[in-house]
């Protein structure tokens, strides 16, 4: 049994894995305080495992955190997947693959052994990020921006007078403050993924699938229509795939 973990800007995103099955997924924000405490207790329950192994965006001060919370109760340190030119039939367009995140790299094979491609493929959360795929597993590229929430809080720091005092609702077109920064921002990430979609859709004369995934997928969903779907768990996925296709080379 291995325990694989998604270390993303905002959260934690950890699962057991059989060789075959993800099981036992959880979610923890970096916020938790304490988060060793809250980890220990979380992982109390999991038998023994053979390996760690980790996908990480965040920066080497959170990465040796969770190192020294995962040596507490394991004894293990974690092995780290980095991105490559290739991998599980998918080819990365960055001339540079190490500039691609690992978990963009995961969330394009996870979306590729699915089926899913064609597709367009757009996670919403710190940062709001597309990537196109296309039916023979090249990646065509991507576009990375604020997340919502980023946006609105540049917007708030950076202006004299919009400051509104609570969140906003999600609306066509706004009668106050709030509701305009919120719609705003919200629909700047749609109109992201919508001109992609449209492009790709030109591009390849096909209709992609659209797959959305991120702590902020289910709010971008509402504002894209029923052909966006939720992709759960993606770099988790990934990554169980990635290391199947290795160790089945070993």
């Amino acid at each position: 049994m291995k325990l694989l973990l998604d270390l993303g800007n905002s959260r934690l995103k950890w699962a057991l894995w059989d060789g075959q099955v993800l099981s036992a997924h959880g979610v923890t924000p970096w916020q938790q305080d304490p988060l060793r405490d809250v980890l220990l207790q979380q992982w109390a329950a999991i038998p023994d495992i053979s390996a760690i192994w980790q996908a990480s965006v965040v920066d080497a001060s959170r990465e040796a955190q969770l190192g020294d919370i995962l040596n507490t109760r394991f004894g293990l340190a974690p092995k780290s997947v980095r991105t490559h030119s290739k991998a599980c039939g998918v080819r990365i367009a960055y001339v540079h693959p190490e500039q691609l995140g690992v978990d963009r790299f995961l969330s394009l094979i996870a979306a590729w052994v699915a089926g899913y491609a064609p597709c367009l493929l757009v996670t919403c959360g710190t940062a709001v990020t597309v990537d196109a795929l296309d039916g023979s597993g090249r990646h065509l590229g991507g576009l990375i921006s604020p997340g919502p929430d980023r946006m609105r809080e540049v917007l708030l720091a950076t202006t004299v007078h919009v400051h509104p005092r609570q969140e906003g609702q999600l609306l066509d077109l706004a009668a106050d403050t709030a509701d305009a920064v919120t719609s705003g921002v919200w629909q700047a990430a749609a109109g992201l993924v919508e001109r992609s979609q449209k492009y790709l859709h030109n591009r390849l004369g096909d209709m992609p699938r659209l797959l959305v995934a991120g702590g902020g997928g289910e709010r971008l969903r509402s504002l894209l229509g029923s052909a966006a779907q939720p992709f759960t768990g993606a770099v988790l996925l990934g990554l169980a795939h990635y290391l199947a296709s290795t160790e089945s080379t070993t």
